[in-house]
């Protein structure tokens, strides 16, 4: 019985968690209600705040299961012969999940939240571009200790890296100035920003 109580308690914050996402996206953080998220998922405004106790909350945990439930590419150089192309596979792969609707449509709501939610600046930062950095940074720390290239500092060579590439080809496009770039454009730019590194900090 208790187990059946806690797979129907499950459900309910499923429906809560869809329903939510469902109205942020289309209507933006600050116009969606508690009460208008109970009623989207049928359920009662007070099991809501029974599985979260604000719509800050909620929000946060929405943005937390769209992040993890977009899976992340591998940045591995062992059993490896071209660490570039290593590099260059991710950072395509990268660059079509940012680009997905459902990457897209979160960041927008976040970019156009953000000054009345400052919060949500910190979401993005934890969820979003830090785990980015992190595997990217992680990457040219293993290039180093293999003595490919000589990185006085991993984290701010992630931060040009990633820098170039999302200036080239995912900002342009998020915001309407450019229309989405062929692949043949994204593999240029993509090893023209590789090149550069490698070049920079060549040992």
């Amino acid at each position: 019985m208790k187990e059946r109580c806690c797979k129907f308690s499950e459900k309910k914050k499923e429906a809560i968690l869809e329903s939510a996402s469902e109205l942020f996206l289309s209507k933006g953080y600050g116009d969606v209600s508690m009460d208008e998220i109970a009623k989207c998922a049928c359920v009662s405004k007070r099991t809501v705040y029974n599985h979260f106790p604000s719509k800050e909350l909620l929000f946060a945990e929405m943005v937390r299961l769209t992040w993890t439930s977009i899976e992340q590419p591998s940045l591995d150089i062992e059993n490896s012969d071209d660490v570039r192309e290593v590099l260059k596979a991710y950072t395509l792969n990268f660059l079509d999940i940012m680009r997905s609707e459902k990457f897209s449509n979160l960041l927008r709501l976040m970019m156009g939240e953000s000054e009345r939610f400052p919060e949500l600046k910190k979401m993005y930062s934890e969820h979003g571009i830090r785990t980015v950095l992190s595997t990217v940074n992680e990457f040219f720390m293993s290039v180093n200790d293999a003595g490919i290239l000589c990185i006085q500092d991993p984290m701010l060579t992630a931060q040009q890296y990633v820098g170039m590439v999302k200036e080239s080809l995912f900002w342009p496009v998020l915001l309407g100035l450019f229309k989405q770039p062929t692949a043949e454009r994204d593999e240029l730019v993509v090893n023209s920003a590789i090149d550069i590194i490698f070049t920079t900090y060549s040992n």
